[in-house]
């Protein structure tokens, strides 16, 4: 019986061994599946209690929320700002124990000798606590990354100011720091295109040398200038050029962050209307350390071969190629990896740096204690921009032109009666009526003020002569009584496409364009104010206010001979004929077969009736014209007459109507009820065709509420009103 239960009693071990080795394999399986990654840290010593168990919560949380990565217990070391300890430290305890990257939070000079180390062991770098513009060179940095916007990005910040305001020439003021050189090649970069003019300049401490430096920015055109320096820096460069005029009203004074500080000893030298950009940063050092360790969690998603990585021995000893092209890989993931983290959205740029930035925009003005304070009045968030009103320099609150000229270039387009053109009769190219305007070739200001200076030189020959035209109208009566009001005076030149302003493919195009590239100063013509257009230029207060209309043909149609046979279709006019033909026959061939019917056999005929008795007494009936016709006498030749007859009365009655109907139309027009009637919105189905004015609002209107409308009229546009009114006739 005991033998008998051995059986029963293996089996039962086996199957309880396999149950409680089943999840080991589960386990080996998934672990196989991870990938190992091995963090380290290194904090300046003061701070390594302070983010050790930061670090350390958040690998616990995201181990368990990032899938198919295993984060390893970290390697965390305290560092001095001496260069040889940070290299012994990372040498002697982190590369040997096969960090995958390095978390770093510390000071410029740590960050920079860390990078260094990074690049050599291609060990991926991950920085907090540093905006230098230095990290952001990939030649001298090739490894490092940080969740920290890089301060070139208040170069843009910058750039949306001038541009909003139309400054397209501008100069760069940077003193002869490192940091502020690298500030006017950046600027300078990001508004390299033909549109900008930009003037960069270097000055050091030296009295003579920034009295040098500001004198040559007070004999240029421009009158916007970006500074980039220090307080101190700052205070004796705005010293010296209120000597050169240059602090008073017309001028434009923007700062970069550097140049803010609350310190008396420096703001009592500056004056009041600068512009200044100010970083703003919303994450704590807490969020940051939690969102730069799921950024490595989430980049070595399915990098399997991480934990197979061989470590280094030593710093003396040349990685190997797999060490090499792991580093590389890991970098490049590193870069390409976005989430929402604790901070916001994380997203890093092709430099490594994080690709999101808020700056406020301040103001520098005086309280009521007439002390300088910095005001908030706007804000640049990663492209978006808002600013309030501004005090300018000079205590003025009018918007500088930006420019020091003494003419203002106004841009126009025809569109009667508010500008009209002309060709000048005069050989002297004077303009007997209205004011001289030139018609733009390729809307460059360059060849514009060319033109106009080609004018004023008593030569009469050159190579701008046909471009001269004469304007009047009321936009022009308009212009000069605001000349003289406001004294200031302007050249006026012709759109070169002749376009108000419609934005096409991407981009603006007629005068609007010419506002933003900066050709133009002003625009003047019969300008509608629109959504679009208002969200990137700037309107004054209409001076005439009008509605869309709609021009329609009133047809003007010559008589001709076949004019009787329009009311009715062809083929009505055919079955016509066709059937008094068959009617005539009919009544013959009953006239003939009765024998009291009127044929020579009937007994004492006088006459006949034959086929041209039934055609006479058929056409006659048909248009209801009395002659003199033989009637029929059989009784069934006489029913199917007054048949006819009824047909007859019926066809006369609405060929009568028809005509009447046709000849009415000749002389009338389409009936339309305004840009919302119903033929508009089904153009084949009502058989019409219908236009507008290319870059016109009524365009820009029509294309963005009824898209599949806009289209069916595009091949029809024209360029003007005199050819729209040419198709129509």
């Amino acid at each position: 019986m005991l033998a008998g239960c051995f059986p029963l009693l293996y089996g039962f071990l086996l199957s309880l061994l396999i149950f409680l080795s089943f999840p080991v394999t589960i386990a080996t399986n998934v672990s196989a599946s991870l990938s190992i990654v091995k963090i380290g840290a290194l904090f300046d010593e003061e701070n390594v209690s302070r983010y050790s168990g930061v670090l350390t919560r958040s690998i616990e949380e995201l181990n368990g929320s990032v899938a198919g990565v295993q984060l390893d217990e970290p390697v965390i070391l305290g560092a001095s700002s001496n260069p040889g300890h940070i290299l012994s430290l990372v040498c002697d305890e982190m590369i040997t124990k096969n960090v995958s990257a390095i978390l770093a939070i510390s000071t410029e000079t740590t960050l920079f000798s860390l990078s260094m180390v990074g690049e050599f062991l291609s060990t991926p770098i991950v920085g907090i606590g540093s905006r230098s513009f230095s990290f952001s060179n990939k030649n001298v940095h090739p490894m490092y990354l940080r969740l920290e916007s890089a301060e070139s990005f208040q170069a843009y910040a910058i750039k949306k100011i001038l541009h909003r305001n139309g400054w397209f020439q501008y100069s760069i003021l940077a003193s002869e720091e490192t940091p502020s050189q690298a500030f006017l090649q950046y600027l300078t970069n990001v508004t390299s295109s033909l549109t900008w003019t930009v003037k960069g300049t270097v000055f050091s401490r030296d009295k003579r040398d920034i009295d040098h430096v500001l004198h040559s920015a007070a004999k240029s055109k421009t009158r916007v200038f970006v500074l980039h320096a220090t307080p101190e820096y700052s205070s004796l460069l705005f010293r010296a050029a209120k000597d050169f005029g240059l602090l008073d009203a017309g001028n434009v004074w923007i700062v970069a962050e550097t140049v803010i500080t609350n310190q008396p000893q420096y703001l009592k030298h500056y004056p009041i209307g600068l512009i200044a950009v100010q970083f703003v940063d919303s994450g704590h050092i807490e969020s940051k350390i939690h969102d730069s360790v799921e950024l490595i969690a989430r980049a070595s998603v399915n990098k399997n071969y991480i934990s197979n990585i061989a470590s280094n021995k030593s710093c003396w000893s040349k990685p190997t190629p797999d060490k090499l092209e792991y580093g590389r890989e890991f970098y490049s993931a590193l870069v390409q990896t976005s989430f929402m983290g604790q901070t916001g959205y994380i997203n890093l740029d092709e430099e490594g740096n994080l690709n999101n930035a808020t700056y406020i925009i301040l103001n520098l003005v005086k309280d009521q204690n007439r002390l300088s304070y910095w005001k908030e009045l706007g804000k640049w968030e990663n492209g978006d921009f808002s600013m309030e009103a501004i005090i300018w320099p000079g205590n003025s609150v009018s918007l500088p032109n930006g420019v020091n000229t003494e003419k203002v270039l106004i841009v126009a387009n025809i569109e009667k009666p508010f500008i009209v053109v002309s060709t000048p009769l005069d050989v002297s190219f004077d303009c007997l009526t209205g004011v001289l305007c030139l018609q733009a070739v390729n809307g460059t200001r360059e060849d514009i003020e060319k033109a106009f200076a080609e004018y004023d030189e008593p030569t009469v020959h050159g190579n701008y002569t046909d471009m001269k035209r004469c304007c009047s109208g009321l936009g022009i009566d308009l212009i000069e009584s605001l000349r003289i009001d406001v004294e200031f005076n302007y050249n006026l030149y012709l759109v070169a496409d002749e376009n108000h302003g419609a934005f096409e493919n991407g981009q603006w195009n007629g005068m609007v364009a010419d506002l933003l590239n900066g050709t133009a100063d002003l625009a003047l013509s019969s300008f509608s104010i629109t959504s679009e257009r208002s969200r990137v230029i700037d309107f004054s207060s209409p001076f005439f206010h009008s509605g869309f209309s709609t021009l329609v043909a009133k047809k003007q149609v010559e008589p001709q001979l076949d004019s009787f046979l329009e009311p009715l279709d062809w083929s009505v006019w055919i079955l016509v004929f066709v059937t008094v033909n068959i009617v005539a026959i009919a009544i013959t061939i009953f006239e003939w077969m009765s024998p009291y019917g009127l044929h020579p056999r009937g007994r004492n005929r006088h006459y006949t009736f034959g086929l041209p008795s039934a055609l006479n007494i058929a056409f006659s009936i048909l248009f209801s014209h009395t002659v003199k016709s033989k009637p029929p006498k059989c009784m069934t030749s006489r029913f199917l007459l007054n048949v006819w007859g009824a047909f007859s009365f019926i066809f006369f009655a609405s060929y009568t109507a028809n005509l009447a109907a046709y000849m009415a139309g000749q002389t009338s027009h389409l009936q339309i009820d305004g840009i919302n009637d119903e033929k508009f919105q089904y153009p084949l189905r009502k058989g019409i065709k219908f236009a507008t004015q290319n870059g016109s609002s009524c365009e820009n209107y029509i294309m963005e509420n009824w898209p599949d409308v806009g289209r069916f009229m595009e091949p029809f546009n024209v360029e003007d009103a005199d050819q729209a009114i040419e198709h129509i006739k």
